[in-house]
């Protein structure tokens, strides 16, 4: 009974270790003699069982020699009664160099002599080879990090001088225009009172009526200009001062509407004003705030068609704590694609020289620069040919 359990033992072992890949190993306590060696040794280091059993030497002569010292110094661990752990490059006779995981422990007597090594050996070249990849990407990562860290910063530096230049460019621009509208504010308003006074040295015949008219039209339209320049470069180069006071809402956009009624008339626009309630109190830049409403009022008439409607309402939602003033039209509309660039100064959606609506493009600009600084905000919808919404909201407080 005791013999058919050893044979039924030897059998489960010669199974397992069949079934492993991993190779397993016995010699004596100095490596001379190999006592056993399962089928995974030859898989792994490619040398006949039979022949690695007879010449135990083959294995150390595939060993390249840094490898083959540190396996001495392993095998003198061992033979000192230590369990070793090493790992190792093996030149396959194949051509291919392999790298070897191995784990031995010595079996020692009744007196604490090693008798003999018991060992594992694994071939872990495809993990070391995913090792030395990773490595290498990690490495060639840092390198392209680094790169790029120096190009990041170069073209840092360089976009740090663009915007320099570009600030005293556009700097330069603000303040040229604004010691240029300066310079022509002054003329300009002779010239309007020179159109004045011959109206008062006489009757006119019509063609001279016609002369002054035209004078004093184009010289308002050209003072209307160069004080929209003034005030937005003067916004721009400066830190503007809000003159805060209370006002009234109504009263405010009735003036508004006094001052473009003649415009109104020209082109037969009705104009619809409601505001709820009515009577609602601001504390504003009363100017300011005129200078808004009449601009967007300004920019509805001129671009709606004869007989249109334009709307201006006013709405206190003290429940979201502002004011809101909406100024609408049934003019041509806003093609979407221009909607991010709307309020842009000196922007014209119609760049040729013979544009049919007249401007510079800063009156949206000063809207919103003014809006902004009451701490307010500017919103537009728009659909071409059917007209555009603006709308401000302002902090009732």
């Amino acid at each position: 009974m005791a013999q058919e359990a050893i044979r039924q033992s030897n059998e489960r072992f010669e199974e397992l270790v069949q079934r492993i890949e991993e190779g397993f190993w016995v010699t004596n306590h100095n490596h001379k003699k190999v006592e056993y060696l399962s089928p995974g040794m030859e898989k792994i280091f490619g040398i006949d069982l039979i022949e690695l059993t007879d010449h135990p030497d083959l294995f150390d002569k595939n060993l390249p020699p840094e490898d083959a010292k540190n396996m001495a110094l392993a095998r003198q661990g061992e033979q000192a009664g230590e369990t070793t752990e090493l790992e190792y490059r093996y030149n396959h006779p194949d051509g291919s160099q392999h790298w070897i995981w191995e784990r031995s422990s010595p079996v020692k007597d009744a007196q604490g002599n090693v008798v003999r090594t018991v060992g594992l050996s694994t071939d872990m070249t495809a993990r070391k080879q995913t090792e030395l990849q990773l490595a290498a990407s990690e490495e060639k990562y840092r390198l392209l990090s680094e790169e790029l860290e120096e190009r990041v910063d170069a073209r840092t530096a360089e976009l740090s001088r663009t915007n320099q230049a570009l600030e005293n460019a556009l700097r330069a621009r603000d303040e040229f225009l604004a010691a240029v509208s300066h310079e022509l504010r002054t003329p300009l308003t002779g010239i309007l009172g020179g159109a004045d006074a011959l109206n008062m040295y006489g009757d006119l015949t019509a063609r001279q009526s016609k002369a002054v008219q035209i004078i004093d039209q184009s010289g308002r339209r050209l003072l209307g200009t160069v004080n929209d320049v003034l005030d937005y470069t003067q916004l721009q180069t400066s830190q503007p001062q809000l003159q805060i006071q209370l006002c009234q809402l109504g009263s405010v956009c009735q003036s508004c509407m006094v001052a473009v009624k003649a415009r109104l008339e020209a082109k037969n626009l009705r104009l619809e004003f409601s505001i709820q309630p009515e009577k609602i109190e601001l504390r504003v830049d009363e100017r300011r705030l005129r200078q808004v409403i009449f601009n967007l009022l300004d920019n509805a008439i001129k671009f709606t068609p004869d007989d249109g409607v334009i709307t201006l309402a006013a709405e206190s939602l003290p429940e979201q704590g502002v004011v809101q003033v909406l100024v609408a039209d049934t003019g041509i509309g806003i093609a979407p694609q221009n909607l991010s660039r709307l309020f842009q100064p000196f922007v014209q959606f119609d760049a040729r020289l013979n544009r049919q609506y007249e401007g510079t493009g800063l009156g949206l600009a000063l809207v919103k620069t003014l809006v902004n600084l009451h701490g307010g905000s500017v919103s537009v919808e728009s659909e071409m040919h059917k007209g555009s919404r603006f709308t401000i909201r302002l902090p009732l407080s």
